[in-house]
């Protein structure tokens, strides 16, 4: 997953998208690395949910006091690994 930055002196690699899918826990870390969920032959996807996501973010020491909103957008792709 590519790196949040958050700003300066954030460290890539300090935040997690946890989350659950067919069941099984997988974690997604911002430090530009792709993580493989499954392995398959052919191009069929298995059926699924992906359930429970929480993201978690190392202390940060630019973060303010406050109400904060965003919105992180992904996407689960089927695709042969980058290498």
């Amino acid at each position: 997953m590519a790196s949040f930055q958050l700003g300066p002196g954030y460290q890539a690699g300090s935040a997690h998208l946890a989350f659950s899918y067919n069941g099984a826990i997988h974690t997604l870390t911002d430090n530009n690395s792709e993580t493989e969920l499954f392995n398959v032959t052919g191009s069929q996807l298995p059926d699924g949910t992906v359930s429970n996501p929480t993201l978690t973010i190392a202390p940060y020491a630019h973060a303010t006091v406050g109400v904060h909103k965003s919105c992180i957008e992904w996407t689960l792709t089927s695709s042969p690994p980058m290498r």
